[in-house]
């Protein structure tokens, strides 16, 4: 199987243009066996530093978007430090004409006003290390939950990333298309979902629709199944699931093992 390319997009959180760039950059990408990370669906009471540290060293290349906003940007900033530190390849892609920061000198810029169309996407290939240097990648989990039992998917996020995993986990319960295309993103980009079923899981269309999407994708999926008398639907029935009780920690060990044992897109069946 072809080596997934791992790519963190950093840029100003209020930059207005950095949604559709990403888009037409995933878009792009999407065929090239490369994946775009990103630092987004981190919980509000979650290390988000700690997390942007884990994430970056995880990917082999930073492309990072300059703006006018991008020097407004503590998150960017950091990010860019982070990635700095790290001696992490860095490409700038300049979304206007302007001047770089001044740590970003010696780096290879794109401008994106001097490119046809998307072309400047094609260059950002170039940047990419060999595989002999690239960085090695833990599996990619995606938390599908609903948003009441948003306490447990806390403590699974918790224990996800304290065994190395790198994680989606959406805390912001918004309506709308740009929180639907990052799902999607997310999803997309996951080696794994890991579903909490639970009576309100399976009420939760929003939960139905992203474990059957991993399915329809053939993403491993694992269901840990609440002992509160749900029950799994018909189309996970083939699923093999890890029952619990009130607490999720009983069932660290056999989690991990599970999770510690796949290949991308193989299914964990029965």
């Amino acid at each position: 199987m072809s080596h997934i390319s791992k790519v963190y997009p950093i840029s100003s959180e209020t930059d207005d243009s950095y949604p559709y760039y990403l888009q037409i950059m995933t878009e792009a990408f999407y065929s090239e066996y490369m994946q775009i990370w990103y630092g987004h669906g981190v919980p509000v009471d979650i290390d988000w530093k700690q997390h942007r540290i884990h994430t970056i060293a995880s990917v082999d290349l930073c492309v990072v978007f300059v703006s006018s906003y991008f020097s407004k940007s503590l998150v960017a900033q950091y990010e860019m430090l982070v990635a700095l530190d790290l001696k992490k390849p860095i490409v700038c892609v300049l979304t206007q004409t302007m001047s770089l920061p001044d740590l970003l000198l010696d780096k290879p810029v794109l401008d994106i006003p001097a490119f046809d169309g998307d072309d400047w996407t094609k260059h950002i290939l170039d940047y990419l290390p060999g595989p002999q240097t690239r960085a090695s990648h833990s599996p990619f989990i995606f938390i599908a939950y609903s948003h009441k039992q948003h306490f447990l998917a806390n403590q699974l996020y918790r224990m996800l990333i304290d065994n190395g995993f790198l994680v989606f986990f959406d805390r912001v319960m918004k309506p709308g298309e740009s929180w639907r295309q990052q799902i999607q993103i997310a999803l997309d980009q996951s080696d794994c979902v890991v579903v909490i079923w639970t009576s309100d899981a399976a009420k939760s269309e929003e939960v139905n629709l992203e474990v059957e999407y991993a399915i329809s994708e053939r993403k491993k999926v694992i269901p840990l199944v609440s002992r509160d008398g749900s029950k799994l639907p018909y189309y996970m029935q083939s699923l093999h699931y890890i029952p619990f009780d009130d607490s999720l920690s009983q069932i660290e060990n056999e989690l991990i093992k599970a999770l510690g044992h796949f290949s991308r897109k193989e299914e964990f069946s029965q």
